[in-house]
């Protein structure tokens, strides 16, 4: 678990704090800016992240240890949760090398057997019989991407969080198509602090805004 406070210096009529949680994949790309902005309005709230999986930070939500929860997920919602977004998951290699010919397919995968894009990437290649293999796991999205740029292998991901630098598989492939992850904000049931309310509506704005790099 990562955990960052950020501190808030603008507005001194609203105080106390928010505990978040989110999986990595948008606490790289997208949550610094939510809270840079977040923290300029509201100085005096302190909002306290957790990096956690998705499956982790459901748990954790329902049992009122978080605030607010960024989940990406295919499970049915519950009480107080709100689709941010229905995005494809897509597999992605290096531009620069020929990795979609090696057979059989090298994969970086999380570790975790929890994990959707792991089960969706498993299950869809062998449902179409195409061999692979794990050559790469690592419980960081940067680890992944580190090792999609390196040529060492092809990795599932969210399409708004691809680099710039790497290259999504196009559909017309030997690659199966893979399902898309619904995107849900969480909230604490019994959570009634007004901050909390104005920085989810915050994220559901930035969430609206989204586009593909």
């Amino acid at each position: 678990m990562i955990t960052l406070i950020i501190n808030q210096l603008t507005q001194p009529e609203l105080s106390g704090l928010v505990k978040v949680g989110t999986p990595e994949d948008y606490t790289t790309r997208f949550l610094p800016e939510i809270l840079a902005g977040f923290s300029r309005i509201y100085p005096n709230v302190q909002v306290e992240v957790s990096v956690l999986s998705s499956h982790n930070l459901i748990h954790l939500i329902k049992n009122e240890k978080l605030d607010l929860a960024l989940t990406s997920t295919s499970e049915p919602t519950f009480q107080d949760s709100l689709l941010l977004r229905h995005e494809p998951s897509v597999w992605v290699v290096s531009p620069n090398h020929d990795i979609e010919e090696v057979r059989p397919i090298p994969l970086a995968l999380f570790p975790t057997h929890d994990c959707l894009f792991r089960i969706w990437a498993v299950r869809e290649l062998e449902k179409a019989g195409i061999d692979y293999r794990i050559a790469y796991t690592s419980e960081s999205i940067l680890g992944h991407i580190a090792a999609v740029s390196a040529g060492l292998a092809i990795a599932v991901m969210s399409e708004s969080i691809v680099p710039k630098n790497l290259k999504i598989i196009a559909e017309n492939t030997i690659f199966p198509k893979l399902p898309h992850s619904d995107i849900y904000l969480r909230k604490n049931q019994s959570a009634n602090n007004p901050a909390i309310d104005l920085l989810a509506d915050r994220i559901v704005k930035a969430f609206q805004n989204i586009r593909p790099d």
